[in-house]
């Protein structure tokens, strides 16, 4: 990345070291030159994460995945304790260690921080190393494997793990940090990325609180983080490992902790973004993995054809795995698709268009689907994580057509062999949300496998954009807000989607703001709190966004749906002031709405001459991106941001430029974010780039 020569020779010269570092009789290293035959858990961290780098920015991609693939099944194989599921710390093919015990030749002891090296390394390597590389889904079961098997024996008082893992009950042992630390953060990543489902997040905010409570503070700024395992051999007396010294500050927990803290504080991927992030969709559409899958789905579009991969055990039971094109719909509204082929991984393997609620898992849905062997099924679900239904109609074979249409409650599945007549499939009543997803889906019905479906002719009918609710004023106004994390965005707030939402950082206090643009007479506020919702906070109003007024102050909220309704309430500017939350985690709403009427001009305040506005366009746009700022005061920081919350552009704005021209010649098409920034405001505009038809 830096193109310093010095750095490159260093890394080649690391990399040739692997060609003569002595292995085993199976080919895996040695912990060290001094340890013949001996495989360490903990060594595993020391080099793979290395070498899958090299190989990623050197193009070494052949020898260095096959090595490191080869380097954690064998070690995890060798190490494997069959009874919990866990691994132990070390092995010696010899057996001449006297704590190689007969008959494996290895430690009896699962250590934690062994264990929490193995699954960090997991966690970086899967990162680099692509979903299809032969092999990966092997090391990404074992991965899996073991961070269930990690939850087991989370100490359910404290949220921490034990020195010794699965020996919690023994008297001497201790809760130890630095392998605490290691569980959080790979717990995290792998829900983040779709190896586990979200219900293990519980495991993770249980950690987190508790690895909070190793941390003291010893003045002004300054924190001690306690109980960290000093450096630790291998041995066959569980004492050893209960009479290590308990370290203030040792590197092994701070080190992880930082990494971790980056992680789940603030949504932040520690070193480099997901290189199997999906390819960006001509916007309106969209792409997401659903469930848990394995490798990561993807869809393009090239000559109006979709090629849609997908992975995952199946579209059925009460929790589904699939990769989804979706769009949002709002009310009735149909899809039609072309299924031009589809790979055969299994028998029931499925490719259609859906209708569905939610990225949940479990969200009710139905669909209209062609299978390798089975035909065309619908298959439909009416109650959230309740079991599906399922129908088939036998004899057809690709190339064939399929349709799923809403009307209300009621949904009608259809295909067809030429795209003019339709055979009915199934009427289902299933109740939605106005705001639902539609769009194309594709499983393997083999997790470990990509599906490729092809569709063409894929055509779309029915509103995208949910219209306001009679008296809403909020929907798509400009919001702001005193922090962001991740790519939780403020203006996910008021767009309308019940799917996408703001989120702060985990501090307090934080706010959300919305600018209504003229002043309203406001009669009443809906708050949809996500899971982080605020415990005390206040609605408050402003003419001028300096100056606030509360008109309600909530102590003591559990969160959920809350409705407020106000008389003789003005304002142009509306916000959340959160002072207190429910949860570790940040202030995070779904819907911010705001609803009321026009005031005479009479009654309306004039706008504050201090606030800036901010004007772009086209939007959509193509080529060039337009930007004009209306009352800038002192340098303003401008970026664009993509929908990961990746920076792709920052510059410095001053007082005099309020008309600029920014090149998008490098953005590719997709949504984006522009915001502006200074000390006192933030403004964030969604932004979208089209295909251009040059």
């Amino acid at each position: 990345e830096t193109g310093i020569t010095r750095f490159k020779l260093a890394a080649d010269n690391i990399r040739a070291r692997f060609n003569t570092f002595p292995r085993t009789s199976d080919s895996c290293f040695w912990h060290a030159t001094d340890l013949q035959n001996e495989l360490w858990l903990d060594g595993l961290y020391m080099g793979m994460p290395f070498l899958a780098t090299y190989g990623e920015y050197i193009t070494d991609t052949k020898y260095a995945y096959n090595e490191v693939i080869r380097q954690f099944t064998r070690h995890i194989n060798h190490l494997l304790d069959a009874t919990t599921n866990l691994v132990v710390h070390a092995y010696d093919e010899d057996g001449s260690e006297p704590w190689a015990l007969p008959p494996l030749h290895r430690s009896p002891y699962a250590w934690g921080r062994a264990i929490g090296w193995t699954v960090m390394g997991l966690s970086e390597v899967l990162d680099i190393i692509p979903a299809s590389f032969p092999q990966r889904n092997v090391m990404l079961a074992q991965y899996v494997s073991l961070l269930k098997a990690i939850t087991s024996f989370q100490d359910p008082t404290t949220g921490l793990w034990f020195q010794i893992i699965d020996h919690g009950a023994d008297a001497a042992n201790w809760r130890e940090t630095s392998c605490s630390v290691m569980f959080v953060y790979a717990l995290k990543r792998a829900i983040q990325r779709g190896f586990l489902d979200a219900s293990y997040s519980s495991y993770v905010i249980k950690g987190y609180n508790g690895i909070l409570t190793k941390i003291s503070e010893t003045g002004p700024g300054m924190v001690n983080l306690i109980d960290i395992s000093e450096g630790t051999s291998v041995s066959a007396d569980i004492n050893y490992y209960y009479t290590r010294a308990k370290n203030i500050n040792d590197y092994h927990g701070l080190g992880s902790f930082m990494i971790m803290n980056e992680l789940v504080a603030y949504n932040n991927l520690p070193y480099r973004p997901d290189t199997t992030t999906a390819p960006v969709l001509p916007a309106p559409w969209q792409q997401a993995d659903i469930g848990a899958v394995s490798p990561n789905g993807s869809a393009s579009v090239s000559s109006n054809i979709f090629t849609v991969k997908g992975s995952g055990a199946d579209i059925w039971g009460t929790a589904d795995a699939f990769h989804f094109v979706y769009q949002p719909l709002s009310g009735d509204g149909n899809i039609v698709a072309h299924v031009l082929s589809f790979t055969n991984t299994n028998s029931w393997a499925k490719s259609g268009v859906m209708i569905r609620e939610s990225l949940s898992p479990g969200s009710v849905f139905a669909t209209s689907l062609v299978t390798p062997t089975y035909g065309t099924t619908p298959i439909y679900r009416v109650t959230t994580n309740a079991s599906d239904i399922q129908g088939s109609v036998t004899g057809i074979s690709l190339p064939y057509w399929v349709k799923i249409a809403r009307a209300g409650n009621v949904i009608n599945t259809y295909y067809s062999a030429n795209g003019a007549v339709w055979n009915q499939t199934s009427s289902t009543t299933i109740t939605m949300n106005a705001a639902v997803l539609i769009g194309l889906c594709v499983s393997s019905h083999n997790n470990g496998f990509l599906a490729t479906s092809n569709f063409d002719n894929v055509s779309l009918t029915g509103s995208t954009v949910p219209p306001p609710p009679p008296g809403i004023i909020s929907l798509n106004k400009t919001s702001s807000s005193s922090s962001v994390a991740g790519s939780l965005f403020s203006t996910f707030v008021n767009d309308g989607l019940a799917n996408t939402r703001w989120g702060s950082l985990y501090s307090d206090p934080q706010w959300i703001s919305i600018d209504l643009q003229t002043n309203y007479s406001i009669a009443k506020v809906v708050l949809k709190w996500e899971t982080a919702s605020a415990k005390n906070y206040a609605i408050q109003v402003s003419n001028d966004n300096l100056i606030w007024n509360s008109i309600k102050t909530v102590t003591g909220s559990a969160g959920g749906t809350e409705t407020w309704n106000f008389t003789g309430v003005n304002g142009r500017y509306i916000r959340m002031y959160g002072t207190a939350r429910n949860t570790i985690w940040g202030y995070s709403i779904w819907e911010f709405e705001v609803y009321g009427n026009s005031l005479k001009s009479s009654e309306t305040t004039p706008s504050d001459s201090n606030n800036i506005s901010i004007d772009v366009f086209p939007n959509p746009f193509t080529n060039n991106l337009n930007i004009s700022i209306e009352k800038p005061n002192g340098f303003y920081s401008l970026k664009i941001i993509d929908i990961n919350g990746k920076v792709l552009l920052s510059k410095q704005i001053y007082n005099w430029q309020q008309n600029l021209e920014i090149q998008t010649v490098d953005l590719q098409p997709g949504i984006y974010f522009l915001q502006l920034q200074n000390l006192s405001q933030n403004k964030i505009i969604k932004i979208i780039k089209q295909f251009s038809n040059d």
